[in-house]
């Protein structure tokens, strides 16, 4: 049912967005920088950060990628970043990354789980930490982290940089299982903002260093 719910959602939310350039982003990823608002009460705080869909047009299709993030608390706060992905509307192309974190507001190092999944079900499920304050020290915005799971540890970077109207992020992952060799993954998104909350992008989806093989796409998003 997981499974389920999340692909209606993703796919509700592609038929509003425009048809002629919509994009993924990993950015698992994963992208531009968080306008966190906020609604205070008596007992809770809620803020939203990087909530958007984005759909972009390739070699291999339309796809479309819907991002959340709000985290519930104030001083302590328990977060969830999710990525739900799909391909032409082809409910096998189904791929979410979920993401639970919590600590301290103002932490910078966070222990964090990421569950997996596919159009089967749950993927694989990893526990581990994920850093903030490293992508700022380098004077742009993103995260690092660093996860193990039954089968293979992984690591992975996002890093944005602005430039006025215009950026660019980076998205590198890199899993390793136990037995086999390690698996490289790397997304470059430059993006243009064009409107109140909408934004161009290019992106390039390369497996292993092979630029020669890579998915290219051109896209439009919207945050929310």
């Amino acid at each position: 049912m997981f499974k389920k719910i999340g692909l209606v959602g993703i796919l509700l939310a592609a038929l509003a967005a425009p048809v002629f350039g919509q994009t993924p982003s990993a950015s698992i990823t994963p992208s531009k920088e968080a306008q966190t608002c906020s609604t205070q009460e008596k007992a809770h705080t809620l803020n939203f950060g990087y909530n958007a869909i984005e759909s972009a047009v390739g070699d291999k299709g339309l796809r479309t990628r819907l991002f959340t993030d709000v985290a519930a608390g104030k001083n302590f706060q328990l977060r969830y970043n999710g990525l739900n992905e799909v391909t032409s509307f082809d409910p096998q192309t189904y791929f979410a990354k979920h993401v639970f974190t919590a600590g301290g507001k103002k932490w910078t190092t966070k222990p964090e789980i990421v569950l997996k999944t596919d159009a089967h079900g749950l993927k694989s499920a990893q526990a581990g930490i994920k850093n903030t304050s490293i992508p700022k020290a380098l004077g742009g915005y993103g995260w690092a982290e660093a996860n193990v799971g039954k089968y293979a540890g992984t690591s992975a970077i996002f890093y944005g940089k602005a430039f006025g109207p215009f950026g660019v992020e980076l998205m590198h992952s890199a899993t390793f299982p136990y037995r086999e060799k390690p698996q490289h993954y790397t997304e470059i998104q430059p993006y243009a903002r064009i409107g109140e909350g909408w934004f161009g992008f290019g992106r390039a989806e390369v497996d292993n260093g092979k630029f020669g093989n890579g998915t290219y796409m051109l896209g439009l998003g919207k945050k929310f």
